[in-house]
C-alpha cells in the first residue's frame, strides 16, 4: 500500500519557543526547549480556560492554530500523546489515596480522550477525532493513524502531538 502526504501547516509550542522563526532557529541547534511558556489563549472561552490544564491549552493552541492557518471548519483530527494529561490523572490518584472526593469534571479530563473532547465540544467539530496513546511512538502512531484517514478519502487531516514529561510522582 502506498499513501502520500503532505505537511501543508503546522505549529508547535513549548517554554522558550513558539513562532515560527523560534522553531528553526532551534533546529539549527536543537536543545530541550526552556523559557517562559507564551501562549496566546484568548480564544478559548473562559470557562474552558480554567478547567484545561497547561498541556491541555497547548495542544488546543497549536490546533486552533492551524485549523486557522487552513481555514478548516471541521477535519478529522488525530490526537497523540504519550501519556495524556497525566498531570491530572495522578491528582485524581492522590485525592483518592487520601480518602478525598473525586471531582467528575477532573475525572472527565483526565481520560485520554478528554482533550480531543473538548476541543471537538469548543470548536464544533463533528468530524472523526482519534486519540492514540502509544507510550514512546506517539507521533508515529498518530501519522499511521492520519495516513488510514486519509486512505479512507478524507481529504485532510489535523495530527496534534502532544506531551509533557510525566511528573516526578
Amino acid at each position: 500500500m502506498k499513501v502520500e502526504f503532505s505537511v501543508r501547516s503546522w505549529s508547535a509550542v513549548a517554554p522558550g519557543v513558539a513562532s515560527p522563526a523560534q522553531w528553526l532557529a532551534w533546529s539549527a541547534v536543537p536543545a530541550l526547549p526552556e523559557g517562559e511558556l507564551q501562549l496566546d489563549v484568548s480564544s478559548i472561552p473562559a470557562l474552558a480556560r480554567r478547567r484545561l490544564g497547561r498541556l491541555a491549552k497547548m495542544a488546543v493552541v497549536v490546533a486552533d492554530d492551524v485549523l486557522r492557518q487552513e481555514a478548516l471548519t471541521d477535519v478529522p483530527m488525530v490526537w497523540a500523546s504519550r501519556y495524556g494529561d497525566a498531570d491530572k490523572s495522578l491528582a485524581l490518584l492522590a485525592s483518592q489515596a487520601a480518602d478525598e472526593p473525586l471531582s467528575p469534571t477532573a475525572f472527565g479530563l483526565s481520560v485520554h480522550n478528554g482533550m480531543g473532547a473538548q476541543h471537538s465540544i469548543l470548536r464544533g467539530i463533528t468530524s472523526n477525532a482519534i486519540c492514540i496513546a502509544s507510550s514512546g511512538a506517539a507521533p508515529e502512531a498518530g501519522v499511521i493513524e492520519a495516513m488510514g484517514l486519509l486512505g479512507d478519502g478524507a481529504d485532510a487531516v489535523l495530527l496534534v502531538c502532544y506531551d509533557e514529561p510525566l511528573p516526578g510522582a
